[in-house]
């Protein structure tokens, strides 16, 4: 589960439902289910989510399928997706994905090829 930097979105990722679940959130705290992106291709297995820090872009990795996902994020925290990388090699079967404070990077481990990968941020 990650929350965007301005507080108002919280993402959580859906491992047998192959899916990331974006909620908005109130004042209180409390969340309102915004939407849900269901991709079993892709996002099979989806184990770990990330928002960068310039709340730009949402990370979700997904262990069944090898892959991260990324997302653009528009003002309402609305998901659309931009671009994905399956690699069985260097990240076969990824746990985790964060971003770099400063924005620059975003890494992912991965358990079966014992590794963890890192990419530049465009």
């Amino acid at each position: 589960m990650a929350v965007a930097p301005n507080g108002k979105n919280v993402y959580a990722v859906g491992y047998t439902s192959n899916s990331i679940v974006t909620y908005d959130r109130d004042a209180t705290g409390a969340l309102t289910k915004q939407g849900a992106i269901k991709d079993s291709t892709d996002l099979n297995g989806a184990i770990g989510v990330a928002v960068a820090p310039d709340g730009k872009n949402v990370y979700a990795v997904a262990s069944n399928s090898d892959t991260i996902v990324t997302y653009d994020r528009d003002a309402a925290g609305t998901l659309t997706k931009q671009v994905f990388i399956i690699d069985s090699t260097d990240l076969d079967y990824p746990l985790g994905v964060a971003v770099a404070p400063d924005g620059k990077n975003v890494y992912a481990v991965a358990a079966f090829s014992d590794s963890i990968i890192t990419w530049d941020r465009l």
